[in-house]
């Protein structure tokens, strides 16, 4: 009975129901014993929070009871029962000691919790994380559907917003949507930059055509452009663009895809003028490019071998270094000029 359980134990330091609820025993739903404290500062519900995986609570007096160390029972059984789980904000926003709160503790225990409230998501932990970040981390992308850009664009301690954190490690995970791509984090690295290079760690086939998305930079000033060349480089996915627009963009400070095209991979080549005139930061061409690595290649137009880099040294200089028999295109009409 009541004033059985609420007798002291013969060490003096709890009662009857805190030992009952440390042996994993249950103990009558009675508000009065629950609160019981020993001289742990530990209530009778903590006790059977930590040790008793059968018992729940949706009692909100009950679940905000705090002990000596600042955990509240939600805290509790968040922590140490993976089948207790609650929707209610105001528990979901209690904070312990550690500056965490229940939310964020139940992603962390709990694989079948999810919350779609957006206040909930919002809440922060003492470092800076939402419950935001701890599903886009700790999670596979469905416990985090959404797409709302509001709680992408979260940031955390470390400068890192939610669709950052998705992107990294969620490979299910990606988007079109512009805002969110360009989100930066602390560094200047974009939502795109990494979805852009994950493709060959990942089974994830992200490709864009956007020119402005493209063209953004990471810290070390090289582009979305690239990191899909490098990343889709012998998938069956394989980013090569084809227009004048996106063979222009550049790879980073000094180079454009169509030069990168030229130098890595046999099988590109092209005949637009334009493009083959396209020069890099020390004014050679994507034509002196496809001369000295590309052994199928020759220019339709004879007039490109006459194009100079920054130095004087021409298209045809670059044939001529390659070792190959170029001259064999050339007729003897051409032969002598």
């Amino acid at each position: 009975d009541r004033e059985y359980l609420k007798q002291l134990c013969c060490n003096g330091k709890g009662t009857v129901a805190h030992r009952k609820a440390i042996a994993g025993e249950s103990v009558p739903y009675d508000r009065e014993i629950l609160k019981l404290v020993d001289d742990n500062g530990e209530t009778v519900a903590h006790y059977l929070a930590r040790k008793n995986r059968k018992w729940f609570c949706d009692d909100p007096e009950i679940l905000k009871l705090k002990n000596n160390k600042g955990d509240t029972v939600a805290h509790l059984l968040a922590m140490c029962n993976t089948d207790w789980m609650t929707d209610n904000k105001e528990i979901l926003s209690l904070v312990n000691s550690d500056g965490e709160t229940v939310a964020h503790l139940l992603v962390k225990r709990n694989s079948k919790w999810t919350t779609r409230q957006k206040d909930v998501l919002k809440l922060k932990n003492k470092k800076g994380d939402t419950v935001a970040h701890y599903l886009a981390k700790l999670s596979i992308w469905p416990r985090l559907a959404t797409d709302d850009v509001e709680i992408l664009s979260l940031v955390d301690g470390f400068g890192k917003t939610v669709a950052h954190y998705l992107a990294d490690y969620n490979e299910d995970w990606t988007t079109d949507d512009e805002r969110v791509l360009k989100l930066k984090d602390s560094n200047g690295n974009t939502v795109a930059h990494i979805l852009a290079g994950k493709n060959t760690k990942r089974d994830r086939k992200w490709v864009t055509y956007n020119k402005e998305i493209l063209e953004l930079e990471d810290e070390y000033g090289w582009t979305v452009a690239w990191y899909l060349l490098i990343s889709t480089w012998g998938t069956p996915h394989e980013w090569i663009p084809h227009s004048r627009e996106l063979l222009s963009v550049k790879i980073n400070r000094y180079e454009t895809v169509a030069h990168y095209l030229a130098q890595h991979r046999e099988n590109w080549s092209t005949d637009d003028p334009e493009i083959l005139t396209l020069k890099d930061r020390y004014g050679m061409t994507v034509a002196h490019q496809l001369a000295l690595h590309n052994p199928e290649w020759f220019p339709s137009d004879l007039e490109i071998l006459k194009v100079a880099d920054n130095t004087g040294w021409t298209v045809a200089h670059s044939f001529a270094e390659s070792g190959r028999n170029w001259l064999k295109h050339i007729d003897k009409e051409h032969l002598k000029e």
